[in-house]
């Protein structure tokens, strides 16, 4: 029988879902552009690392491999008809959430 998660649980998995979203959201522009498969794999990986282990360091890499994205997607904003900084933010915000929520499982894995 399987434990029931707390909300902190079920807040991570679903931040790792939207980064998922993100990853088939990409995988749509990589038709168009080759570019995004390193941005597909890396989002892949992280996402199922941080759905299954709900690990902090999943979910910073993720926050900073997505500030990365940001910064490149600010430099070209036309880059893939503006849809890339709009997935880049979305990337980043899902990720300071993860973040948030991967330490206050340990806050209270902890106490």
């Amino acid at each position: 029988m399987e434990r029931q998660r707390s909300s902190t649980e079920i807040s991570i998995r679903n931040y790792a879902a939207n980064l998922f979203c993100i990853a088939g959201f990409y995988g749509g522009f990589a038709f168009f552009n080759h570019l995004f498969i390193y941005d597909i794999v890396i989002l892949l990986v992280l996402t199922f690392w941080l759905f299954k282990k709900q690990s902090i360091t999943s979910s910073i890499s993720a926050l900073v491999i997505g500030i990365i994205a940001f910064l490149f997607a600010l430099n070209q904003p036309t880059f893939a008809g503006g849809w890339h900084l709009g997935l880049t933010v979305w990337w980043v915000w899902s990720a300071s959430f993860s973040v948030y929520y991967t330490l206050q499982l340990k806050r209270e894995n902890e106490g």
